[in-house]
């Protein structure tokens, strides 16, 4: 399940104060990802889109873009 965010960073902060363990965020090129598992054990991601970047630009995150 992806779920859509303006704010990728808050939502995974808020999931690590309460106990939650997240990956990331990770730049997929065209948004932000954190991914973590409900308590079934489900991924769940949540996405911050952003505009597409040009290849080898690099991100906030410094990450580069793919």
């Amino acid at each position: 399940m992806v779920l859509g965010t303006s704010s990728v960073r808050d939502v995974a902060g808020r999931l690590a104060a309460n106990g939650v363990q997240t990956i990331g965020p990770t730049d997929h090129g065209f948004g932000f990802i954190v991914p973590f598992r409900d308590p079934d054990g489900n991924l769940v991601e949540v996405l911050e889109e952003y505009e597409a970047k040009p290849a080898n630009s690099t991100t906030e995150f410094g990450i580069f873009a793919v």
